[in-house]
């Protein structure tokens, strides 16, 4: 659903307004009073109780304000409210399996001497605050040099890898002569990809730096201290994660226990990226839609209880938006050789259709107008393919630089960990690199949700409302260029 244009209507007293916008701000929603008549758009400072009050500020041409729609009036369904509950409660297994595991591994392992649970702690318990370190060192250099954040992601990246690679493959043991030549690929790639996308870094760059500002330098404490304390709890249960899996090393069926953690460490991470993202999202929106500056703490409460759509978001979304990846490729492949794929067509049809169903921009409308996962991706998808905009966003490099940051993370953690481990237990450095990679991954991809929301919250506004002042011609530049090159 479209966000209305601003109409020239009489304003109605200021008092009543005021009480009545106050209150939907304290439910944290951004949509105007029904029944309240359009004014210039105002901000929202804090007072010294931390509540919003209106403040003066220059008018935009065409404030957006979103529709207090009825799916906003009603609760999530049943389905994600019975998702978060499965959430909690896989934690809550995880947790019992967890300590079932660790504490049977110092009887069991003892016997061998590889198996001795200070082996495998020693390191793992260290690439745990070596991974927070990178992430959030990370983040920082992107909220203050994004331009210099994304175009080293992509040379920082392939470089550590290949360094991890050759880490790896010196250990001459079965578990790297697998694991290294994945890096190496993975590093090959990434310096191949790094070329390519040379000619979009310009307008990446440009997007980064504008749709950055949506979050004012008055929000940025309160969203960087929930960052950090999401980033923070979710190493906590890292920590905790590697107990279990040093215990599930030494028992039977130690493959099948490793798969099962590493599923939970996944999703558990996956939604601990999504309630950084929400309210990231939220405040971003906030400011483009009324140019208000809403209070970290309100934002922080709407995702809270947005956590069914985190969690569904967290265990479809990076699923279908790989399918739809392979699906872009085959496509671009298919246009040389039909023949050889001829269900090309079919193909990314059918990953078009799920990611329109399950993608990071409904995220935004998830935490905007308080609706479900899927409908909100359905609605952001919409608009963006309504607008055209969807290849504007597919070219975008965001996304791709948020990937090479995680990986670069994995690599780094790798690196400090599986040196130290080559040094003293050669055998089993390349499992505990692997561990390590793995950790470092996820834990970076929870701070770099940041730059991922504002870049996503700026697409689905632009969607919207194009004639919002706080837009520049960076979209419609881009459109352009991507006209010229098709024609």
């Amino acid at each position: 659903m479209g966000l209305p244009e601003n109409s020239a209507m009489e304003a109605p007293p200021q008092q009543e307004i005021g009480s009545s916008r106050n209150q939907n701000q304290r439910n944290g929603r951004i949509t105007p009073v029904q029944g309240e008549k359009t004014t210039p758009p105002l901000t929202n400072l804090p007072d010294e109780r931390g509540q919003l009050h209106q403040g003066p500020q220059q008018p935009r041409d065409n404030p957006v304000h979103p529709p207090l729609t009825a799916s906003s009036l009603f609760p999530k369904p049943f389905s994600e409210k019975l998702l978060a509950l499965i959430f909690l409660l896989h934690l809550f297994a995880f947790a019992i399996l967890i300590l079932y595991l660790a504490i049977g591994s110092t009887s069991s392992a003892s016997r061998h001497r590889l198996l001795r649970p200070l082996i495998w702690y020693r390191p793992l318990l260290a690439s745990v605050p070596v991974s927070l370190a990178f992430s959030l060192a990370y983040l920082l250099l992107t909220l203050r040099h994004p331009a210099l954040s994304l175009q080293y992601s992509f040379w920082i990246s392939p470089t550590l890898s290949l360094t991890a690679a050759l880490l790896v493959l010196c250990t001459s043991t079965a578990g790297g002569n697998s694991f290294g030549p994945v890096l190496l690929f993975l590093s090959v790639f990434q310096s191949i990809y790094a070329c390519w996308v040379t000619p979009r870094v310009p307008h990446s760059s440009d997007l980064l730096l504008r749709s950055l500002s949506a979050v004012r330098p008055r929000c940025k404490p309160g969203l960087l201290t929930w960052t950090a304390s999401v980033s923070v709890i979710s190493g906590a249960w890292s920590l905790f994660w590697v107990t279990g899996l040093v215990g599930a090393i030494a028992r039977p069926l130690a493959a099948v226990y490793a798969l099962a953690l590493l599923a939970n460490l996944s999703w558990t991470v996956g939604v601990a990226r999504c309630l950084v993202h929400l309210p990231v999202a939220r405040t971003a929106g906030e400011f483009i839609a009324l140019g208000g500056e809403m209070r970290p703490r309100a934002a922080v409460e709407g995702a809270v209880r947005s956590l069914g759509s985190a969690c569904l978001c967290a265990l479809v979304g990076p699923a279908v938006a790989a399918l739809r990846l392979v699906g872009r490729a085959i496509s671009k492949v298919a246009r040389d050789d039909e023949f050889l794929f001829s269900c090309a067509g079919c193909y990314r049809g059918i990953t078009d259709h799920l990611h329109s169903s399950a993608n990071n921009w409904g995220l935004v409308h998830v935490v905007l107008h308080n609706i479900s996962y899927r409908p909100a991706s359905r609605r952001a998808w919409e608009s963006l393919t309504r607008t055209q905009l969807t290849a504007v966003a597919d070219t975008d490099l965001t996304g791709p630089m948020c990937f090479a940051a995680g990986v670069a993370g994995g690599a780094f953690c790798l690196i400090a960990v599986g040196s130290w481990t080559f040094a003293t237990h050669r055998s089993v450095a390349a499992s505990v690199c692997l561990f390590a990679f793995f950790i470092g991954y996820l834990m970076t991809r929870i701070a770099m949700a940041w730059p991922q929301a504002c870049v996503g919250t700026y697409h689905v506004m632009y969607a919207e409302n194009p004639q919002n002042s706080f837009f520049d011609s960076t979209i419609s530049d881009r459109v352009r260029e991507l006209q010229a090159a098709d024609a």
